[in-house]
């Protein structure tokens, strides 16, 4: 029974596109791209869109401690129309303990601010510019 209700949960997540999955099988690969699980865009889709995705793949898991916004503003005023994304990140743990680790960004990302950490390569809470 447990296995059962753990299925449904499984591909209720995987419907709503909560968990995407990949296979190196390329038939199991193949089944799961037919059913909408791979995560893969819309290629039909000939307009902009954005997708903001946010993963922690380390294995520090300090999630239940960070809390984030997003933010997407669209400036219509001009000729030409200019997009701004702003993602927001808390890091709300009092101290670091055995799973808790400085936060990194990522290749082409920014870290204008850092208050109580430490971004790669700067002082504490020094920040990146």
């Amino acid at each position: 029974m447990q296995l059962y209700q753990l299925s449904q949960v499984v591909l209720d997540d995987a419907n709503k596109k909560d968990i995407q999955l990949y296979f190196t099988d390329s038939d199991l690969e193949a089944k799961v791209q037919s059913a909408g699980w791979s995560g893969a865009f819309d290629e039909k889709w000939k307009d902009d869109f954005l997708m903001a995705v946010d993963a922690n793949l380390n294995a520090w898991k300090s999630d239940w401690a960070v809390s984030g916004r997003t933010g997407y503003e669209v400036d219509l005023s001009a000729e030409k129309p200019t997009a701004k994304l702003t993602v927001t990140y808390e890091h709300t743990a009092k101290e670091k303990d055995f799973m808790t680790k400085d936060y990194r960004h990522s290749s082409g990302s920014t870290c204008r601010r850092g208050v109580g950490f430490r971004c790669l390569g700067q002082r504490q809470g020094s920040g990146l510019r």
